[in-house]
């Protein structure tokens, strides 16, 4: 006879998978806005993977590894191209966007899953019966949650073309060894520059188009994008104020379009 569903979900209770869980969290919510790296960058695959197939292995009750198996494959489909007509498809939808980004050297998270299918193994021995199943489920819905949190879209907002122009006294080759101390490029476009700085406490991403002028590259600003604020509310003077000083002090560059950037330069942005 089967255990009963509300039994064999207090696995959910068990340390591997809150720590996992935990880890997930505590990433998404406050590691990557503080700190922003490559290390808090693949934090939440390690994590999320282990968690997301200890949680369907517990909550489907069988076939653990053939649930593993499917999880890894999963995984190498949504951090591949193909899984882009899937995304755009569901972004389509009135429901909140998703995102990810294409970088093989996620896939290394897959190692985490002979560890997941392994704890699991040796934490199924018979739980108790009777007791109370409202802390699994509540861990369970919490687990919905963050499994979906960690993939939203990041919040983003365009700047009218051509309307902010930086000179930086650095070849495009030297630009990519002079930016970004952290070493995150999560977000960003791959066609484009990406130049993380911090506005209000948390990590913002201003994406550039680069076009070199000798010794020099001219920098277009094109968007500011990120998942730790509500970049899209904010306005874009206030932004401005925050990226300029460290495009000063990293790269060296000025303002060459326009001189000066007025309170309402950019009021014709458009949103997302």
């Amino acid at each position: 006879m089967r255990p009963d569903p509300r039994d064999r979900c207090r696995l959910l209770l068990r340390w591997p998978f809150l720590l996992a869980l935990g880890l997930l969290m505590l990433n998404d919510a406050v590691l990557k806005a503080a700190w922003h790296n490559a290390f808090t960058g693949k934090l939440s695959d390690f994590a999320g993977v282990f968690a997301f197939a200890w949680f369907w292995s517990v909550v489907i009750g069988r076939a653990r590894l053939a649930i593993h198996v499917a999880v890894a494959v999963a995984f190498v489909w949504w951090k591949s191209p193909w899984s882009s007509a899937a995304i755009e498809v569901w972004n389509a939808l009135p429901w909140f966007d998703v995102a990810r980004v294409v970088d093989y050297g996620d896939l290394w998270a897959l190692v985490v899953l002979p560890v997941s299918l392994h704890l699991l193994r040796r934490s199924s021995e018979p739980v108790a019966q009777g007791a109370a199943a409202w802390p699994a489920l509540s861990v369970a819905a919490i687990s919905l949650i963050a499994f979906t949190a960690t993939s939203k879209a990041p919040l983003m907002v365009n700047v009218p073309k051509e309307a902010v122009v930086y000179l930086a006294p650095l070849a495009p080759d030297q630009l990519l060894l002079h930016s970004n101390p952290d070493g995150d490029r999560e977000l960003a476009d791959p066609e484009r520059y990406p130049f993380v700085f911090r506005w209000h406490d948390c990590a913002v991403t201003a994406e550039f188009d680069l076009q070199s002028a000798g010794t020099t590259t001219q920098m277009t600003l094109r968007r500011f994008i990120s998942i730790d604020c509500d970049v899209d509310q904010a306005e874009l003077s206030d932004l401005f104020r925050s990226l300029q000083p460290a495009l000063r002090s990293r790269l060296g560059a000025r303002l060459l379009r326009p001189y000066a950037v007025p309170e309402n330069c950019c009021s014709g942005a458009s949103r997302f």
